[in-house]
Formats: structure tokens, C-alpha cells, sequence
């Protein structure tokens, strides 16, 4: 892929996110649960969530207006993972954002545009890992041709079948991820960096070469 742009324009973000929220809430395939605590490293959240009983994870959407000029201005996509329906006594764990920034701020969410397809990846910020080497040297899941990108799903696909099953592998990796590093020493992490990004250089290369 070539020609690549990260989207940046406010109102094309805008009209990707809505185009992400209605696949991500498709009635077929997603059941809405009301009043569902959420925790996440800052606290607690109450928020409405959609669950597929097919891919076992969820999501919501929110729009996120900052102090001041609009600072920190963003749509938030969170996941989660539960094998059962969501019940609203039980508190369900954050375990990956993907958010697109609407003032130009560094977001771990990215759209990209190539020709007439639109893509989502992330940056490999994860927020509870202080040093995204650590989340790439553990990282097996696919990569954007970016290097610094991981690829997540196209939002153009006819097909949102395809695009259901990476964002559930994103999130599963994503929370791999966390119970390797969680309570690890920082010798151990990076020892585990350096042997994961020899495998990782080839998988780069492999990937290169993949058409979108």
C-alpha cells in the first residue's frame, strides 16, 4: 500500500466514527445493555454497551469534549472481553481504547485512508504499559504497514464479518499482552522485547508485502 494518509480532518473522523459505531452496534449481532459499570486504570464508568454473543467481546462509544479550547477533544471506542451476557451487578474490565482525536492530539487511535478503502489501527499505547517497546516487542497480532501501527480491520469491507473477528483478536492480544507485563520486572520485560523483535522483523517484512 502505497499511498497511505492518516486521517486528521474533524469531519471526516466524524463520519468514520459514526460508520464504526453503527457496525459496531449492528442489531444482528449486538445486543445493548444499559447501565453497565465499566473499571478502567482512572476509575469507574457507567455506560450503556454492546455485546456479541458470537465474538464474546463489547464495546461502547463516546464523545469526550476537554476543558479549554476543546484540549483532549475525542471520540473514545472502548472493549472489553466476557464469555457471558453482561449483567448489570457485575463490573466489566476495560481492556483496550481505540480513540480518534478531534483537536490533533496523539490518540492510540488512527484512521487511514488509501484510496477508497478506510482502515483502523493503533499505536500500541495500551495506557497501563509505560513504554510502547514493550507493547511491540510482544505484539504478534498484524501490523499496519506502518511499523508503529497495529492493523485492526477495514471499515469498508462489504463483509463485517471479517472485521468483527480482528477487532476480537486485537482485544485478545491486547489483553495477552497485559498479563505478561503485569507484575513483571523491567529486566524481564525487556528481556522479552529483545527476543520478540527478531520474530517480529520478519513478520514485518512478510506483512509488507500483503495487498489491502
Amino acid at each position: 500500500m502505497a499511498n497511505y494518509e492518516v486521517i486528521n480532518k474533524p469531519n471526516e473522523i466524524k463520519e468514520y466514527q459514526k460508520v464504526f459505531e453503527k457496525i459496531l452496534q449492528e442489531k444482528e449481532i449486538f445486543k445493548k445493555f444499559e447501565k453497565i459499570n465499566i473499571t478502567y486504570s482512572g476509575g469507574q464508568k457507567q455506560c450503556y454497551i454492546y455485546w456479541s454473543d458470537k465474538y464474546k467481546f463489547w464495546s461502547t462509544s463516546f464523545e469526550f469534549i476537554g476543558e479549554g479550547e476543546r484540549k483532549g477533544h475525542r471520540y473514545c471506542n472502548w472493549f472489553g472481553i466476557t464469555e457471558n451476557e453482561p449483567k448489570k451487578e457485575e463490573v466489566q474490565e476495560l481492556v483496550v481504547e481505540i480513540n480518534f482525536s478531534l483537536c490533533g492530539g496523539n490518540t492510540s487511535g488512527k484512521l487511514i485512508k488509501n484510496e477508497e478503502k478506510i482502515f483502523v489501527t493503533h499505536n500500541g499505547d495500551i495506557g497501563r504499559i509505560s513504554k510502547k517497546d514493550i507493547f511491540w516487542g510482544n505484539y504478534e497480532g498484524k501490523r499496519f504497514e506502518s511499523d508503529d501501527l497495529a492493523f485492526i480491520g477495514e471499515l469498508t469491507e462489504k463483509e463485517h464479518s471479517k472485521l468483527y473477528k480482528d477487532v476480537m483478536s486485537f482485544i485478545k492480544e491486547v489483553k495477552r499482552i497485559k498479563k505478561i507485563t503485569k507484575g513483571n520486572g523491567d529486566n524481564d520485560k525487556q528481556q522479552n522485547v529483545q527476543q520478540k523483535n527478531i520474530s517480529n522483523s520478519k513478520k514485518k517484512i512478510l506483512l509488507k508485502k500483503r495487498k489491502f
